[in-house]
């Protein structure tokens, strides 16, 4: 068991070796209303993304779970579902590996069978963006030590932008010096009016 806590989004991390059968990832958060519209969790691979959940809340005037993947720069066929999410309220989230599918349950309700098109032994890490709060994320049944580094868009792990890196604390001679790195939206710039 391993676990990750209140990172901030945007951030991936790297899985060691792939999802292995019976892996269980659990994620904890508070989606908000932000400029997004969106939240997204993927599971990369070095190539694509094998697993790509985005819960739109107005997003290209939508209010739905879509779940797709990536290969070879293009998606592919997408799974809509109901959206199992709401603003401000806190959600659990498992994404389970078995062995022809991901199993995905919010919050204890069965949400839907995600059939494997790219094999989960491929999966290099996790990433997290939009307008989420995350408290936990919690890797379970995992061969290696998962969720030990938190890595903010360094070299591969499939996310194709560089999201801000963790403030630096630099301690010298007793003084605290934060640096502070700023960061723009990764959905491009939305300047219209949001309704949440």
């Amino acid at each position: 068991m391993h676990l990750i806590e209140n990172p901030a989004v945007p951030f991936s991390t790297p899985i060691i070796s792939g999802v292995n059968h019976d892996a269980k990832i659990e994620i904890h958060g508070t989606p908000y209303c932000g400029s997004h519209e969106s939240f997204v969790i993927e599971l990369l691979t070095r190539e694509g993304i094998a697993l790509h959940l985005n819960a739109r809340f107005g997003y290209m005037g939508e209010h739905i779970l879509v779940i797709n993947s990536m290969e070879c720069g293009r998606w592919q066929r997408e799974e809509r579902h109901h959206l199992p999410f709401h603003h401000g309220h806190h959600f659990h989230l498992k994404i389970k590996n078995h062995g022809s599918h991901f199993s995905i349950h919010a919050n204890g309700h069965h949400v839907c069978h995600f059939h494997h098109r790219i094999s989960p032994h491929h999966i290099t890490a996790l990433g997290i963006r939009g307008d989420v709060r995350i408290s936990k994320v919690h890797f379970e049944h995992f061969h290696h030590h998962n969720g030990g580094g938190v890595a903010f868009g360094t070299g591969g792990t499939g996310y194709g932008y560089a999201p801000a890196p963790a403030p630096v604390v630099v301690i010298e001679e007793g003084h605290h010096h934060h640096g502070h790195h700023h960061h723009h939206g990764f959905f491009g710039h939305h300047h219209h009016h949001h309704h949440c």
